[in-house]
């Protein structure tokens, strides 16, 4: 029996609806780093910095982690940014940008 083809809107739907659900992952790893940094467990494991653990354990770059660590650090200082990543108007890089410059929305 053949299979439907999927057109090229149903990829790009999927596409679009991925990485929101990627961008949604992000802002959770930022909330996790930003405990794990409050509490002192990644100093108390040997690491020189939170970008480090990150490099390390979740193997990011550093500005990937940089991203992660920002975020986590300023996530209480942008609701309405976060409110617009949930709804899918914008992503999570624009969210790092926001928390990296203080402006957010």
């Amino acid at each position: 029996m053949l299979q439907p083809s999927v057109s090229d809107q149903q990829i790009a739907q999927e596409l679009v609806f991925l990485e929101h659900q990627i961008s949604l992952l992000q802002v959770e790893a930022s909330m996790l780093v930003a405990e794990l940094s409050r509490t002192g467990f990644l100093e108390d494991a040997g690491y020189n910095s939170p970008t480090d653990w990150l490099r390390y354990n979740c193997h990011l770059t550093d500005k990937v982690a940089g991203d992660r660590i920002q975020v986590g650090k300023h996530l209480a200082e942008l609701p309405m940014s976060v409110d617009y990543l949930r709804d899918g108007e914008i992503g999570f890089s624009h969210l790092a940008v926001m928390a990296r410059t203080g402006q957010g929305l």
